[in-house]
C-alpha cells in the first residue's frame, strides 16, 4: 500500500517536467521569434521613416526652390504680367497642384503664407475638397509645420497639421519677387506611416506563437509576409524617386528655356551650372565657361562693386541685390548686363551657393549713347546759337554807340544811348545763358549784378555818388520769359539812374526781387531821388521807357505795375511765379 503512491509519484514527475520543458522552449522560442521579428520590424520601420522624411524635404525644398525660381522669371517679364507677377506664380502653382498626385493616400503638399495673426492656405486638400482649409490662428496647436515654414525655418518634424492630423511633415520657406513669403510643406499622416509595421507587428506576434508550434510552414508564411511588406515599400519609393524626376525635368527645362541668362555660382567664384541663353551672352560653351570665374569674365572697371555685393550677400547683409555691369565676351569683346544676384543657404543658414539671373541690355546701353551723344551736340549747338546772338547784339551796341557820338542833338543822342541800352539788357541774357551750365534758365542774380554795372558805367554813375543796394532771391527765370523781364527791369533802372539824381547828387538805388506766398515774383526797382511829379501818370504818359515797362509786364508776362512815390519813387512788378520761374 505504500509503494503505490510511492510509483504513480515517480511516474508523473517526469511528466510534468517534459510538459513545462515544452512550454519553457516554446515560450524561448516565441520570445527569440518575436524579438528579432520585432528588431526587425523596427528597423524596417526606422529606415522607411528615414527615407520618407527625406523624400518629402526634397519635395518641399524642390517646390519651395521652383516657386521661386518661377516667381524670378515673371519679374525678369514686367511687359507680360506687371503688377500681376505675384497673381500669376501663384495661379501656375494652383494648376500644378491639381495634377500632383502624390506618393500615398494622405501624402500632400501645401502652400500658405501668413496675413497677419492667420494662415492662409492657398491649396486645396486634395483628399477632401477642391478648396483650400479655413485659417488657422498663427502658433496654434495645429498647423505646426506651417506655422515653422512661415517663421522662415526649414526641416522636418512630427506634429499637427491644420486639421488636427498627426503627420511626418517636411517643411520650407520660399520667397517670391515683390515680398511675399510663402510657407511650402510636404506631409504624410503618421498612421499611414506606421500601418504596415503595426499590422506586420500584430501578425507576427501571432505568427511567432504558432510557429513554436507548426515550425517551418509557419516560418515560411511570415517570411513571405515580410517580402510583401518590402515589395510594397519599394513600390511606393519607386513612386517617389519617379515623383521627384518629373519634378526635376520641369524645373530643368524652365532653366534651360529661361529669356535670361542663369547661373549658378560657387562660393570660390567658379560657374557650375549655366543654361543656354548665358552661353550666349558670354560666347562660352558650357565646358569653357564652368572652367572659369565670374571675376575672368567681370569687366575690370565693375569688378570691385560685383565683389562688394557678393560679400554682402554672404554677410547676410541683403538678401539679393541688382547692378548694371559688364561682361567680358570670349572674343574680347564687352556687353552691358543687368545682374540680379541672390544666395542659396542651408538649413543651418550658411551660404551654398550663389544664383545669377542676367539680362543682356546692350543695345538700351547703346541707345543711351546715343541719346547722351545728340544731347551734347544740340547743347553745344545751343550755346552757339547764344553766342552768336549775343556777338550779334553787341555789334549792334557798338554801332548805336558810334552813330549816337556823331550826333551833335542832345535829345537824340539820348534816345540812340536808351536803345544801345536795350540792346546791351537783351545782349546780357545771351551772355549769361552762354556762360551757365543751364540752358533751361538763367541766373537772375548774375544777370541784374552784370546789368547794373553795365547801365552804371554807361550813364556815368560811379559807386561814390549812386550806391546800388541789389538784394535778389534765389531764383531762375525761364527762358522766354528773361527778355521781357530783362526789359523791364533795364527800363527801371534806367530811368533812376537819368533822373532820380540830377545835377551830380549823391543817393541809393534798390533793386529787390522776391517770391510772395510761392504765387508771385514782385521786383522792385526803388530810389531817394527827387521822385515823379505828383501829375505825372504813368499810364499816360509819353514816355517811351514806362510805355515798354507797362506793355512787357501787363500784356506780354500777365503781371502788374504799382508806383509808390511817398519817399522817393518806388516801382513793383509783380508777376505770376510759374508764368516766369523754372
Amino acid at each position: 500500500m505504500n509503494e503505490a503512491p510511492a510509483t504513480d509519484v515517480k511516474l508523473t514527475t517526469p511528466a510534468l517536467t517534459n510538459q513545462n520543458r515544452v512550454i519553457v522552449l516554446v515560450l524561448i522560442m516565441a520570445s527569440a521569434l518575436l524579438f528579432v521579428t520585432g528588431t526587425t520590424i523596427w528597423f524596417l520601420y526606422r529606415a522607411a521613416f528615414a527615407s520618407i522624411s527625406a523624400r518629402l524635404v526634397e519635395t518641399a525644398q524642390s517646390q519651395a526652390r521652383l516657386i521661386e525660381a518661377i516667381s524670378r522669371e515673371e519679374s525678369t517679364h514686367p511687359e507680360l504680367h506687371g503688377e500681376r507677377a505675384s497673381e500669376v506664380v501663384l495661379e501656375q502653382l494652383i494648376d500644378a497642384h491639381l495634377a500632383y498626385r502624390g506618393r500615398g493616400k494622405t501624402s500632400e503638399f501645401t502652400v500658405a503664407r501668413r496675413e497677419g495673426e492667420l494662415m492662409v492656405f492657398l491649396l486645396g486638400h486634395r483628399h477632401d475638397t477642391v478648396d483650400p482649409p479655413d485659417p488657422v490662428p498663427f502658433g496654434s496647436d495645429r498647423a505646426e509645420p506651417m506655422t515653422a515654414a512661415l517663421s522662415g525655418r526649414s526641416g522636418t518634424m512630427v506634429g499637427r497639421d491644420y486639421a488636427g492630423h498627426t503627420v511626418l511633415a517636411a517643411f520650407e520657406p520660399a520667397r517670391v519677387v515683390g515680398g511675399d513669403e510663402l510657407g511650402v510643406v510636404a506631409k504624410i499622416d503618421l498612421d499611414e506611416v506606421q500601418a504596415p509595421f503595426v499590422t506586420a507587428g500584430l501578425i507576427a506576434t501571432g505568427f511567432s506563437v504558432i510557429v513554436a508550434f507548426f515550425g517551418a510552414v509557419l516560418v515560411v508564411r511570415i517570411s513571405h509576409s515580410f517580402v510583401t511588406q518590402i515589395q510594397e515599400r519599394s513600390h511606393l519609393l519607386g513612386e517617389t524617386i519617379a515623383a521627384l524626376s518629373e519634378s526635376e525635368r520641369r524645373f530643368r527645362t524652365t532653366f534651360e528655356l529661361a529669356g535670361v541668362g542663369i547661373a549658378r555660382v560657387e562660393l570660390d567664384g567658379r560657374f557650375s551650372i549655366v543654361n543656354e541663353r548665358f552661353c550666349e551672352m558670354v560666347g562660352f560653351q558650357k565646358d569653357e565657361i564652368t572652367q572659369l570665374t565670374f571675376r575672368d569674365i567681370t569687366h575690370p572697371d565693375d569688378l570691385a562693386a560685383d565683389l562688394e555685393h557678393a560679400r554682402r550677400l554672404r554677410a547676410g547683409e541683403i538678401d539679393r541685390y541688382a547692378m548694371e555691369k559688364r561682361y567680358l565676351r570670349k572674343d574680347s569683346t564687352a556687353i552691358w548686363v543687368n545682374l540680379n544676384g541672390s544666395i542659396v543657404r542651408d538649413a543651418e543658414g550658411s551660404p551654398r551657393y550663389f544664383i545669377a539671373v542676367v539680362e543682356d541690355i546692350s543695345a538700351r546701353k547703346r541707345a543711351e549713347l546715343e541719346i547722351t551723344s545728340s544731347l551734347a551736340e544740340k547743347e553745344v549747338l545751343l550755346r552757339e546759337i547764344h553766342h552768336r546772338v549775343k556777338n550779334n547784339m553787341q555789334v549792334i551796341s557798338s554801332l548805336l554807340n558810334l552813330q549816337s557820338a556823331a550826333i551833335d542833338d542832345p535829345r537824340l543822342r539820348v534816345v540812340f544811348q536808351e536803345s544801345q541800352s536795350r540792346v546791351r539788357a537783351m545782349a546780357l541774357i545771351h551772355e549769361v545763358l552762354y556762360n551757365s551750365g543751364d540752358l533751361a534758365g538763367i541766373n537772375l542774380k548774375e544777370y541784374l549784378v552784370r546789368l547794373t554795372d553795365s547801365l552804371t558805367r554807361m550813364y556815368g554813375a560811379s559807386g561814390e555818388r549812386i550806391r546800388l543796394d541789389i538784394e535778389p532771391d534765389e531764383i531762375k527765370l525761364k527762358l522766354d520769359a528773361s527778355v521781357p523781364c530783362g526789359l523791364a527791369i533795364n527800363e527801371l533802372i534806367s530811368n533812376s539812374l537819368k533822373h532820380a539824381h540830377p545835377d551830380g547828387r549823391q543817393g541809393e538805388i534798390g533793386i529787390q526781387v522776391r517770391v510772395v506766398d510761392g504765387r508771385e515774383i514782385e521786383f522792385v526797382v526803388s530810389d531817394d531821388g527827387i521822385g515823379i511829379p505828383a501829375d505825372l501818370d504813368v499810364r499816360t504818359t509819353e514816355s517811351m521807357g514806362m510805355g515798354i515797362v507797362l506793355a512787357l509786364v501787363e500784356k506780354q508776362l500777365g503781371g502788374r505795375l504799382s508806383v509808390d512815390r511817398s519817399r522817393g519813387t518806388s516801382v513793383t512788378i509783380a508777376i505770376p511765379f510759374d508764368s516766369v520761374a523754372v
